[in-house]
């Protein structure tokens, strides 16, 4: 059942109740309203971990002008 497989994945009840009738989740939902993709925003946080690594942090103004670039 739905509340037993909700028990043993330890999620809540309603969220997998919603998964199984095909709802996607909030930021599937809100996808198309970002100006990045998810993939491209996983992209862009691996670039800043990369700079910062080297030594060289991103300000805010750096992050964006990537981000339009994407």
């Amino acid at each position: 059942s739905i509340r037993e497989a909700a028990k043993g994945f330890e999620v809540s009840k309603s969220t997998l109740s919603d998964r199984y009738k095909g709802k996607v989740n909030r930021v599937k939902a809100h996808e198309s309203q970002q100006n990045l993709s998810s993939a491209e925003e996983l992209i862009l946080v691996e670039w800043i971990k990369v700079m910062a690594r080297r030594g060289l942090p991103m300000s805010a103004s750096m992050i964006i002008d990537c981000a339009m670039d994407i």
